[in-house]
């Protein structure tokens, strides 16, 4: 008979980095700490990827919860600090702006317990906003955050909500600290190949806070200049520069596919739907012109 995660016995690891971010990290503790899944089997580990802003004296942090420091800039080289320290044999990841549901730990346990032909898994993102009026980036958010079963059907999840056996990092190793974003689809893609599947499970559930419009351009930016600075570094730059600019024409023109899924939001008022449309292309040159810079100017691409 197969175990529940309210009856199993695994140890979990429960790995959080954090950058200036304290205010937020207080608010996903609380929502850790209030886990149905047994405390006395969960770890905590936050690793403030800021020595020099030290945790705040009254930060709420429960027992089962250490803070890490790692001075080495980047959310994955954080990670890889507290894998270090990890002793579950899960290891569960989340980020300092993210809340979890009380269920997730014990869904995300039962999922990996239950579905063996899986060794990892992405859970369900959803956004929340204070907000009470619809906002452009909230209809932009709606349809492209997220969409974790499409990234799941691609190999890998993002560490906003991704779980593994800890044995499958003793195989496939550490995410790479190279580049400050992207390297959970990396590492994904190197486990996969690797033999150790993903699912998808929707009830271990997590919060995303819904992100401003410059909030989302800058992940864009950052996003695309971290994908650009590692195709430099595995097939050189003049092979990658020839590539961009044989695209770059066609890139700065408005998007078409973008139409089409506005159109679809018969919900949302037309000249919101168009001003989404204007935000989206607006992303689009802003991350043409980051690669530009990272390619030819040597930019460094942006940390957050």
């Amino acid at each position: 008979m197969t175990r529940t995660a309210e009856s199993s016995d695994h140890r979990v690891t429960i790995i959080v980095p954090t950058y200036r971010d304290w205010a937020r990290m207080a608010l996903c503790l609380q929502s850790l700490a209030a886990q149905t899944y047994p405390a006395s089997l969960v770890e905590i580990l936050v690793v403030n990827n800021e020595p020099s802003d030290p945790p705040p004296h009254d930060l709420c942090a429960p027992a089962n919860c250490r803070i890490l420091d790692e001075p080495k800039k980047g959310s994955y080289a954080a990670r890889n600090t507290a894998l270090k320290e990890a002793t579950g044999d899960i290891v569960l990841f989340t980020d300092s702006d993210c809340i979890a549901e009380p269920t997730w730990c014990a869904e995300a346990v039962r999922h990996l317990s239950e579905q063996s032909e899986f060794a990892r898994f992405g859970g369900q993102i959803e956004i929340f906003t204070d907000c009470s009026r619809l906002t452009v980036a909230d209809v932009y958010e709606s349809i492209y955050a997220f969409e974790i079963e499409k990234y799941v059907s691609r190999g890998w999840a993002p560490t906003a909500n991704m779980g593994a056996w800890r044995s499958v990092f003793d195989v496939v190793g550490p995410f790479s600290d190279q580049y400050y974003s992207g390297s959970d689809g990396a590492w994904g893609i190197r486990a996969m190949a690797l033999g150790f599947p993903v699912g998808f499970c929707e009830s271990a559930k997590v919060w995303h806070p819904a992100r401003s419009s410059q909030e989302i351009i800058q992940k864009r930016r950052r996003i695309s200049g971290a994908q650009l600075k590692r195709q430099i570094n595995q097939n050189g730059r003049s092979r990658v520069a020839a590539a961009f600019l044989f695209r770059f024409m066609r890139r700065i023109l408005p998007p078409i596919p973008p139409i089409f899924k506005l159109v679809r939001q018969r919900d949302v008022p037309p000249l919101l739907r168009w001003k989404t449309y204007f935000l989206i292309y607006f992303m689009r040159i802003s991350v043409e012109l980051e690669k530009l810079c990272v390619l030819f100017f040597s930019k460094e691409p942006e940390r957050r």
